[in-house]
């Protein structure tokens, strides 16, 4: 199998507009304080939407782009950065088979506890449950599952992505910013993938 994530080799400073699904991101700039903007939104372009919240700290309106990461729970709050919802298409190969075609590996299933570094570089995560695969078959099962590493390595290591059979939204239901706090809906969506040498434990 070729790796999905070939374009995933270095520092990056966008996402390939093809390589996600269309969702909608309004722009936060097409209007502000009764004027429109003459800029077309975008979502996909290499500009930094903390430049929008900049503009408005100087009290002057701009109309630069965004790529729909700076987000205000009302009109009436200042936009705030927040996750941005990525999703990860799926491929064409059934999970059974990925599973199939590993001959030693662990299954991991449902995150539910994470940490990340400010850079976004360094992870944890913890699972609810994991398999031990052995020979491209589930085995038994094993507690307290674990992985950790840095993000460009891990996404390198992606060698298969399953197809829409597997693939659900995820992530959770919110994300508290602010003084006075606000709130966002924010998710991401994927199917099963595999990963090569991953630190577990």
């Amino acid at each position: 199998m070729t790796s999905p994530v070939e374009r995933i080799s270095g520092e990056s400073k966008m996402s390939w507009p093809w390589k996600r699904l269309k969702g909608k991101t309004d722009s936060f700039t097409a209007q502000y304080l009764g004027q429109i903007s003459s800029v077309n939104p975008s979502s996909f372009n290499v500009f930094p939407a903390i430049t929008f919240a900049a503009s408005l700290a100087r009290g002057k309106p701009m109309a630069l782009l965004t790529n729909g990461t700076v987000r205000a729970e009302t009109a009436a709050r200042i936009p705030i950065i927040r996750m941005t919802n990525i999703n990860l298409e799926p491929g064409t190969t059934p999970l059974a088979d990925i599973i199939a075609g590993t001959k030693r590996g662990i299954f991991v299933d449902t995150n539910k506890s994470w940490s990340i570094d400010d850079l976004r570089l360094n992870f944890q995560f913890g699972c609810e449950i994991a398999y031990e695969i052995e020979d491209g078959r589930l085995g038994r099962i094993l507690r307290n599952p674990l992985y950790t590493g840095t993000t460009p390595d891990f996404w390198r290591s992606c060698d298969a992505v399953a197809d829409r059979d597997s693939w659900q939204i995820w992530g959770l239901p919110n994300c508290g910013k602010g003084d006075p706090m606000q709130t966002m809906r924010v998710a991401h969506g994927a199917p099963a993938a595999r990963f090569r040498n991953v630190e577990m434990g």
